[in-house]
């Protein structure tokens, strides 16, 4: 019989790649955490319904799915675990509309917002 420990824990984060600094280094917002995995995979269209500005949709492609162990004491946010991250990444369909969403937030956070990781405010 296995028995998982209570020191390990699963992760799973979905994300959104843009190309919005003028470098064009990719950026990653986060945009949804879980303690399950959603069943989304590579190729699967989503829509992100975002209340930003206003109510948004946006069309989004999950282009991989990354898996990440963690040994205990390894992951900064969960140091007494042990972790496996699920990593879900996926690109915006219309991305001129992400940039409006991004000319938003510097305009909303100014400062504060860091198109290179935008993922700290979102």
């Amino acid at each position: 019989m296995n028995i998982i420990s209570d020191s390990s824990m699963f992760l799973c984060k979905i994300e959104l790649v843009s190309l919005l600094s003028q470098e064009q280094t990719p950026a990653t917002w986060l945009i949804g955490e879980y303690n399950f995995d959603p069943g989304i995979y590579e190729g699967d269209d989503i829509l992100l319904v975002w209340d930003v500005d206003k109510v948004r949709r946006l069309k989004v492609k999950v282009i991989s799915r990354q898996k990440e162990i963690y040994p205990k004491g390894s992951h900064t946010g969960h140091q007494d675990k042990y972790v496996l991250l699920l990593r879900i990444i996926a690109e915006a369909e219309d991305r001129d509309e992400l940039i409006q969403v991004a000319n938003y937030m510097k305009q909303t956070f100014p400062g504060k917002f860091d198109e290179h990781n935008p993922s700290l405010i979102v």
